[in-house]
């Protein structure tokens, strides 16, 4: 506790407020009490206290969280205040009761801050739930039309007896079937993801086995665009899944090619110090900047207004 006088000068200080303050009460006693408010804070104080000697009145405590006190150590502190008159021959005296709410303050901001994280959560929950059901609706409209492709494939065939036309329509045919399987198997894949199947198995290997299968799978639909694809060579060995890790590569070379109208689609291979940068770089349309946040939303596909963000 302090006794302030009119001045706010302190006149009185006990030992609890030297065990919360840092002073003795001997140094406590002459200080002005805007000393022990931070020095941000002791303008708007001096003219807290001006206002309430004009206006005395008993303040209990828990009136404000917002209160800090300024220690002998430069240390801020959280406190609650209260504050009683006591009339003299001398004049108004105001005694102070001070107390540490550190611990208080602590448990509002802890609780504060678990409330924002559960706010987040949720949002993130309601946002893969939205996207999750774009990507379905998409899915099931990009299903919809090899389905349609062959169904007018199939009235072709009744009514086209020329074998050389039907063995065209039959390959189309087949080229919708494979769409059709990519994405199912792109659902089959997401399923298993949710369900947690999907296990990494992780053994080390050569890339080169890797890159160069790569380079096969996808060599005919460069040449069919007049693509040039080029694979680095190297002898380094990873430890990871062969299979997820192929399935990637796979994934961002054939985006480069389907978005690449000229030019070349290269897969590139970097040491850095005890990781392998693996990058496929083509000279495609690029990104949009105003869409570079966009597309590391989960199912979001630039340029179909189905997945759109």
């Amino acid at each position: 506790s302090l006794i302030v006088d009119a001045d706010g000068c302190i006149q009185f200080a006990n030992r609890q407020s030297e065990r919360l303050l840092g002073y003795t009460p001997d140094e406590m006693k002459g200080m002005h009490v805007e000393d022990l408010v931070p020095p941000a804070s002791r303008r708007r104080h001096a003219i807290f206290r001006e206002g309430y000697l004009k206006s005395p009145h008993t303040r209990p405590m828990g009136a404000n969280l917002d209160l800090f006190a300024h220690t002998k150590s430069g240390e801020n502190i959280p406190i609650e205040v209260s504050l009683s008159t006591i009339s003299t021959s001398d004049g108004i005296l105001v005694a102070t009761s001070l107390r540490d709410i550190t611990e208080r303050v602590a448990a509002a901001t802890a609780l504060e801050q678990a409330h924002e994280k559960a706010e987040a959560a949720r949002k993130r929950a309601e946002r893969a739930t939205l996207t999750k059901s774009r990507f379905l609706a998409s899915a099931s409209h990009d299903l919809r039309q090899p389905l349609q492709t062959l169904t007018a494939y199939l009235s072709v065939l009744k009514r086209t007896p020329d074998p050389a036309r039907n063995a065209e329509t039959i390959q189309k045919m087949e080229d919708s079937v494979a769409s059709m399987a990519g994405i199912l198997e792109s659902l089959l894949d997401l399923s298993q993801l949710d369900a947690g199947k999907i296990k990494p198995k992780l053994e080390t290997f050569g890339l080169q086995g890797i890159l160069d299968r790569i380079a096969t799978n996808c060599q005919m639909s460069a040449e069919h665009k007049n693509l040039a694809l080029s694979v680095s060579r190297t002898t380094d060995h990873v430890f990871t899944d062969p299979a997820l890790l192929e399935r990637i590569i796979e994934n961002f070379v054939t985006n480069a090619i389907r978005y690449t109208d000229k030019g070349t689609v290269s897969i590139i291979c970097q040491r850095q110090t005890d990781r392998i940068r693996i990058s496929v770089v083509d000279t495609g349309r690029g990104i949009p900047a105003a869409d570079l946040e966009d597309i590391f939303e989960e199912f979001v596909q630039l340029g179909n207004p189905e997945r759109a963000p």
